[in-house]
């Protein structure tokens, strides 16, 4: 709903009409419109000057004579100098309003100049016809032919019976009232291409919880545009979540991934020392051992520590069963 213009809007401040005085742009084809309502403003008053001139300018002996016979017949009154404009003013003005005045009050069809029937709305053209109304009204006179009077009369119309001097200011009120008509056509065409303008208000506009702020169109679009996807903006400060034992939904954030570092050269193992193979025997050797203990290790080689496939075990072993079978010998020898 619309605000009364005391209200303001919540970010910017500004009621209505401040709005729309900042954000109002004209339109290229106003500008155009505005240009002839000055031309035609300043036609009219180049029209009172030229009336006033018209005034002083009539002879007195030609004032009560006939205004259409002298218009009609401008080569037997030379001597009125000013018989030539006041009928080119006539044929200018008041044909124009004659025909207007038709058009408007029995609906006819056409357009004259910049008066378009089909472009008006019916304000407007009750507004048109009640000026010419007005003006008939003020002189006692219909600017338009009734039906069946026959359009082919050459007689100008409304100043049927009228001396000179009063057809003079019958036809001076006519062009005021002429370039009045033309102004309210121009001021229409502007009202209806205005209308066509985007117009800025104050609205209420529901944000979180159901609160209402008051906002103009300007503001509530960027609220709008910022927050995408919301369909009203959210004007009110954002309230602690509550912690839930279930499980979140929101994705995890990502975990920067950090390049792993280049592994540094591994020196190559040093080569073990070779064994040394009588200091390895010499130990295996118990104190005390006879010679042919002695001997019998010697064949067998080391324990440990030359590649030998024979676990230490195995090794151990060995060496025990040949010294039973030793003592064996020695026993049947004995």
């Amino acid at each position: 709903m619309t605000m009364p213009e005391s209200y303001r809007c919540w970010v910017c401040g500004r009621n209505a009409d401040e709005v729309n005085a900042v954000f109002h742009v004209e339109p290229p084809e106003d500008a155009e419109l505005v240009k002839q309502s000055s031309q035609i403003g300043w036609f009219k008053e180049k029209f009172l000057e030229s009336a006033g001139i018209w005034r002083k300018s009539l002879p007195k002996d030609f004032k009560d004579m006939d205004f259409v016979f002298v218009v009609s017949n401008p080569d037997q009154f030379k001597a009125v100098k000013i018989v030539a404009e006041v009928n080119d003013a006539r044929k200018l003005m008041m044909d124009w309003l004659v025909k207007a005045s038709g058009i408007l009050r029995r609906g006819e069809q056409g357009q004259i100049q910049n008066l378009n029937p089909a472009s008006l709305s019916a304000a407007e053209r009750d507004s048109l016809v009640k000026a010419i109304e007005q003006f008939e009204g003020r002189w006692r006179r219909q600017l338009a032919k009734e039906e069946g009077e026959g359009a082919a009369s050459k007689d100008p119309a409304g100043f049927q019976g009228m001396s000179l001097a009063d057809g003079l200011e019958f036809l001076i009120a006519g062009g005021i009232l002429y370039y009045d008509v033309q102004a309210m056509l121009i001021q229409f065409a502007r009202n209806s291409l205005i209308s066509k303008m985007p117009r800025w208000s104050v609205q209420m506009v529901e944000g979180r919880w159901g609160v209402h702020i008051p906002m103009c169109d300007v503001c509530a679009g960027l609220f709008q545009g910022i927050r995408v996807g919301r369909t009203a903006p959210s004007l009110e400060p954002e309230r602690p979540q509550q912690v839930s034992s279930k499980p979140s939904h929101r994705p995890e954030p990502e975990t920067p991934q950090v390049e792993a570092p280049v592994p540094a050269p591994v020196a190559s193992p040093t080569p073990a020392p070779k064994h040394d193979r009588a200091a390895e025997l010499a130990a295996e050797i118990p104190a005390g051992a006879s010679p042919e203990y002695v001997e019998l290790v010697k064949k067998l080689g080391p324990a440990a520590g030359d590649g030998s496939e024979k676990p230490k075990y195995l090794h151990d072993h060995r060496i025990k069963e040949e010294w039973d079978e030793l003592l064996e010998k020695q026993s049947k020898q004995s």
